[in-house]
Order: C-alpha cells, then structure tokens, then sequence
C-alpha cells in the first residue's frame, strides 16, 4: 500500500495559510498580514488555533492581557478584531472572520492551517508503521517535522495562555520526533541518527527516551564504548539534576550491550523498538 506523504497548505493565491509552527504568520489571498501589533498577533494565534470553533469574548480577554485587564478590555478587543478583519479584506477574505453568539470564529479550509497538516502527517506516518511500511512512515513523519519553523508560537509567548498552548505543542512534537528515530532505528539507519540524537541530548538531557536511542544508534554504527560512555553520563546527569536513577529500559538496554547481544541491531526490528 502507498501512502500519500504530501502536506496540503492552504492555497495562498485566493485562500489563507495560517502558520503557528515557528512565529505567527498569515497569508490571506497571496498577500501576507503585517502582524506587527502584539495584541493582534496573539488574536490571529488564538482564532486560528481554533479554526472553525467560536473563541468567546472572555476566552479572547484572558488570551490578550496578564494579569487585570482594564475596563475597556472587550471594546479594545473589537477593535483588534475590526483591525484583523480589515488586513484579511486586502486579501478578498474579510468574511472569514465572523461573529457568532459565542464568540469570534476564523474560518480554515482543512491544510490551511500548519499544525492541521502536521497532525494529517503524523497520521499518516503511524498508519503506515502500523501496517509495516517503515519507510513510507519515516517520510511522512520527517514532512511533518518539516513543518516546523521554530519554537511553535515563538513570538506570542508573553500571553500565559499561549504559552500554555506552545508548552504542550513542543511536547506534541518531541513525541514525533522520538517516534521517527524508533523507525529510523528499525530501519538500521544508526549512522545518520548519531549527530542528530547528540543535539537532541543536549536540548533535552533528561529525557531517558533519547539517551536510549542514542545509545542505540551508537551501538548500532560499531560504537560501543561510546554507548557505554553515553549511559553512565545519562546516569551523572540524572542524579546530578533530579537525584534519580536511570529507568529499567536504560538499564536493560545496557545490560544487554554489556553482553553484545546481537539482536540490538537486528533489522527490520530490534526488540527494544518493537512494542512501542
């Protein structure tokens, strides 16, 4: 079975493109929004975050300030919305933000909307790890990966709500990105994964799952005294930063390297991979 792999972006000649994956950006009818105001970038994140769902006036108050809002609050923001709607109207797309009873609504076209292409992405990608196709799956969650900018909604983090929002989204991602690396694994593509597990490690140092990729992918390119080297700085980090002790899947894992069991780097699928 194939499996389509390519994102569909909103068209950005008579359509938007709404992009949270990195700094806000939006395209309307070809023509991009000047979101230079702080206010009005943090409407258009929140109104494209939910795309198609009405974002009530209050929702909208607590998004837009910290703390106490003043008294004008929901008349300021009718002004950000008029501001928003009328820079969407240079691109023919004025209607696209309405008011309903419960609130402001942004209407998105499905693939309008980056997060919703990477979300089709990374379906697609389990779907075809499910079904055995493990590189079909490794390239459609590398496209999906792809999508990402940045830090997702880099320059509206001053909102606590957002920032909220963007804290679970970068979780969102690690996850993918750590699902990627266990095919890639099952794939025998030890090499290549080095340089990228070693940048990884060390944005993330105490996350157990990547020091065990690392040391796979170190024992899988001949590399064995490094594996080794990597566990026990797993294991000074850990008790250095958090005062635990590594989890049994590093433990066994290095157990087993200790004995060179050859398995670890059988392909299609080590066992350590497989029921995950």
């Amino acid at each position: 079975m194939r499996y389509p792999i390519i994102g569909t972006p909103g068209n950005e000649t008579d359509g938007l493109a709404a992009d949270v994956l990195g700094p806000v950006d939006v395209n309307a009818g070809g023509h991009r929004l000047s979101l230079q105001s702080s206010k009005i970038r943090c409407l258009a994140a929140i109104l494209a975050l939910n795309g198609g769902r009405p974002v009530s006036l209050s929702r909208l108050i607590d998004v837009l300030w910290t703390g106490a809002p003043p008294a004008s609050a929901g008349k300021n923001v009718h002004q950000y919305v008029y501001r928003l709607r009328a820079m969407l109207a240079r691109g023919g797309l004025a209607g696209r933000l309405a008011w309903q009873p419960a609130g402001y609504v942004l209407q998105l076209h499905p693939g309008e909307l980056d997060l919703d292409r990477f979300e089709t992405l990374t379906a697609t990608g389990r779907r075809a790890r499910d079904e055995g196709d493990l590189v079909a799956a490794s390239a459609a969650l590398t496209e999906a990966l792809a999508l990402w900018r940045a830090d997702p909604l880099a320059d509206v983090r001053d909102s606590g709500p957002l920032a909220e929002v963007a804290h679970a989204l970068s979780e969102r991602r690690m996850c993918v990105v750590e699902e990627r690396i266990a095919i890639d694994l099952r794939l025998g593509r030890f090499g290549p994964l080095v340089p990228q597990l070693a940048v990884l490690v060390a944005e993330h140092p105490l996350r157990e799952r990547l020091r065990e990729y690392q040391m796979l992918a170190l024992y899988g390119s001949g590399r064995r005294a490094d594996a080794l080297a990597a566990y026990h700085d797993c294991r000074s980090v850990l008790a250095r930063d958090i005062g635990i002790d590594p989890g049994p899947a590093l433990t066994v894992l290095l157990s087993r390297m200790l004995t060179d069991d050859e398995t670890l780097t059988a392909s299609p699928s080590p066992p350590s991979l497989s029921s995950r």
